[in-house]
């Protein structure tokens, strides 16, 4: 031998992608990229590479009108690559490959199975184990600027091969570089190989496809819902490839595009937003329940948003700020994590005032944290992140949940966006109809939450509520509640007091007033809105003349209790959307003068807290707190909206730009994909994050 080939027969060497020594790397300046809601595409000299995603609003699986044909194409575990390569000005004939290198030991993990063979050629490609296949679709060429097509039966065996073996410099040596040989099995790269004639120009179809087996999850037994159509990953494969050239058609002009090419968005906001959906559908996974549980039937249909890294399950405080982007595209999905909610993850508990924490009075109703994490279901009313005996990060969120899942209901039967490019008219999910017959059927439910609101405001005493979070939960164990933004200072994560907190029991009295007005419950109406006027008037009287402004905790004047917090106006943003007359957002209210105080005293508040040096970094990025530096996008979105839309407060685009060096320009952040923890400028935490379809709300601004 002319080398030690020990090492490759090890088998706990790390595979590694290896390139020929020949081998002409493009320069940065030559590739350029245009990145898109459902394209991405990379462009190099003589060589495009595009992925096409789909963005599509899902069937609700529940309604008798939704047919297998529909959900099959959209629940698709697939996507489409297409390679162009441009051999127009050469004789010869020229090759791409498209492949990848096995991540790990394939004596360890799956290894690759050539599929011409064992399909007769009806699919030309390769599988990874059960797991994953790449396949030939299709071709188009160009010549004399028209396209001609060819399907997939059109690969002879000249123009498309797979070749396997140790590396890619492997598979092109010279002794290797026989076609022969391009079946080893101990290798752990596999590459489709193209070969484009001379004087052409061809773009090459592929389907990445997908598959996981049923029995998916544990806690409650699920599997993936196109496991109802699919059985493997060929399956997949076959309808891929045999539906490719429809598929990609849909793809390539995303449901949502009118929306957002019609909305006023900066070419910042516009890569943010697109990002941020990205991010949101990578997150998602529609699946089936298999076997009874706890509150859950089998054959229900179960919609899980991970939280991005941490990988908790439909986490409640993310369940609201993805109502608004839910309540774009697939309204029913928003409805099924509040019924589950309802159904395994709500609880009941008593509340303790903190100057007597051994004397207990009656809660009420709430619901956990999320539903559980990593494709495990949690025990029922329990979460997988909320510990005793803590008032800061793992604590309990009880009363923030409570008021989420309220919020969420006000969301999902109210929204009503008007935004030139958006048409929800004629979908069954959003039938006004039926989203009052949901509201019917949780009438209890959603009183029930109005007693739990007003008995952690005060459990028993009425003259003493002032429309704040003013008690504990007993779940803590004499521990304190914590916020959403549980890594934050108590600026943000304490719960009592609090002027963030308190916007959302302002927002939330007045969702309640409109839905009990749905509900034709007046005395509950107005009871919801004396509640609401009474949490305006307690923040709009923090509010300090000599600062023009309010401390985050009511009453601080030092530490971070005094601090000043952008989120003090994000509750705005949930009844504004939810149908609520806008009467109650007007700078000079009819309805009742304690509203207008509020909303004119949030206006002052936010203006002058946007300056450098308070609630603005020195690179123009919002900071959310001006005593922590821990930023996160999704919430300045959503406070950017309510800045511009409801305070008429100006915004300029300089703040964009800091955002999306944020999430591109900084250290490693662009690896992260979407991200949503900035600290000083820097992704340090929530990576490939879900929450950044708040940025939805700009198309309505």
């Amino acid at each position: 031998a002319t080398r030690d080939t020990s090492g490759d027969f090890t088998s706990n060497k790390k595979a590694e992608f290896t390139l020929p020594e020949s081998t002409k790397i493009f320069s940065d300046s030559e590739i350029k990229r245009e990145f898109e809601l459902t394209t991405d595409t990379w462009k190099a000299p003589g060589i495009d590479f595009k992925i096409i995603s789909p963005i599509k609003r899902i069937p609700d699986p529940d309604l008798p009108n939704t047919t297998q044909e529909a959900l099959k194409r959209t629940l698709l575990p697939a996507v489409f690559a297409q390679v162009t390569v441009d051999n127009l000005e050469s004789d010869l004939p020229r090759r791409a490959i498209f492949g990848y290198q096995n991540p790990s030991d394939g004596r360890v993990l799956d290894n690759f199975l050539h599929l011409a063979g064992p399909t007769n050629n009806e699919l030309i490609g390769f599988q990874h184990g059960g797991k994953v296949a790449i396949v030939a679709c299709g071709w188009q060429e160009t010549k004399d600027g028209q396209f001609t097509s060819g399907g997939s039966d059109t690969f002879v065996p000249e123009e498309v091969k797979t070749a396997t073996s140790f590396g890619l410099d492997q598979i092109f040596r010279t002794a290797n570089n026989i076609e022969d040989n391009w079946g080893f099995g101990l290798g752990q790269c596999t590459l489709n190989v193209v070969t484009a004639p001379p004087r052409s120009k061809r773009t090459y179809t592929f389907a990445i496809c997908f598959f996981r087996q049923q029995h998916h999850t544990l806690g409650i037994d699920t599997g993936f819902y196109y496991t109802k159509y699919f059985e493997t990953v060929i399956d997949v494969a076959k309808f891929a490839k045999d539906n490719h050239e429809s598929l990609v058609a849909e793809w390539t002009i995303p449901e949502i595009g009118g929306l957002i090419d019609n909305a006023k968005l900066n070419k910042y906001q516009r890569f943010q937003l697109i990002h941020a959906v990205r991010a949101y559908y990578g997150s998602t996974e529609l699946l089936l329940t298999l076997k009874d549980a706890q509150g859950i039937k089998a054959g229900r249909p179960v919609w899980v948003v991970n939280e991005g890294e941490y990988r908790m399950m439909n986490t409640c405080d993310l369940m609201l700020d993805h109502s608004f982007f839910e309540c774009v595209m697939n309204r029913w999905v928003l409805k099924n994590i509040l019924d589950f909610y309802v159904d395994r993850y709500s609880y009941y508990d008593k509340v303790f005032i903190p100057d007597d924490p051994n004397t207990f009075y009656e809660g009420g109703i709430s619901f956990a944290h999320d539903q559980g994490i990593a494709d495990i279901f949690t025990r029922a009313g329990r979460s997988s992140y909320e510990l005793v005996k803590l008032d800061d990060c793992f604590s309990f969120m009880t009363s923030e949940e409570l008021l989420n899942w309220v919020l969420g209901a006000g969301v999902y039967v109210g929204f009503k966006p008007l935004a030139e490019g958006f048409n929800n008219q004629g979908r069954d999910d959003d039938d006004q109809e039926k989203l009052l017959d949901w509201a019917k059927s949780k009438k209890d439910i959603i009183t029930a939450c109005f007693n739990s609101l007003k008995n952690r405001d005060h459990p028993f005493d009425k003259t003493k509520r002032n429309g704040m979070i003013n008690v504990e939960s007993d779940k803590t164990k004499g521990g304190a509640e914590i916020t959403t933004y549980d890594s934050l200072d108590p600026s943000l994560a304490r719960t009592r007091q609090n002027i963030y907190i308190g916007g959302k029991c302002f927002a939330a009295y007045l969702t309640l007033s409109h839905l009990f007005t749905l509900l034709e419950e007046k005395d509950l109406v107005v009871e919801a809105l004396d509640q609401a006027a009474l949490a305006a008037e307690t923040i709009s009287n923090a509010y300090e003349e000599d600062t023009q402004s309010i401390p985050a905790i009511i009453g601080s004047r030092s530490g971070p209790g005094a601090a000043r917090i952008i989120p003090a106006i994000e509750g705005l943003a949930l009844p504004f959307v939810s149908g609520v007359s806008l009467q109650y957002f007007e700078f000079a209210s009819s309805a009742n003068p304690k509203f207008a105080k509020y909303i004119n005293v949030l206006q002052q508040h936010t203006k002058t807290i946007l300056k450098k040096g308070i609630c603005i970094f020195d690179d123009n990025g919002w900071k959310l707190s001006s005593t922590s530096i821990n930023s996160w996008l999704s919430k300045i979105y959503l406070n950017q909206f309510v800045a511009r839309k409801i305070l008429k407060i100006e915004t300029h685009e300089e703040h964009d730009i800091a955002h999306v060096k944020w999430l591109t320009e900084v250290g490693e952040n662009g690896y992260w994909a979407w991200s949503d923890q900035i600290f000083a400028g820097v992704a340090e935490g929530s990576l490939y994050y879900p929450r950044g379809v708040t940025s939805i709300l700009w198309c309505f601004e």
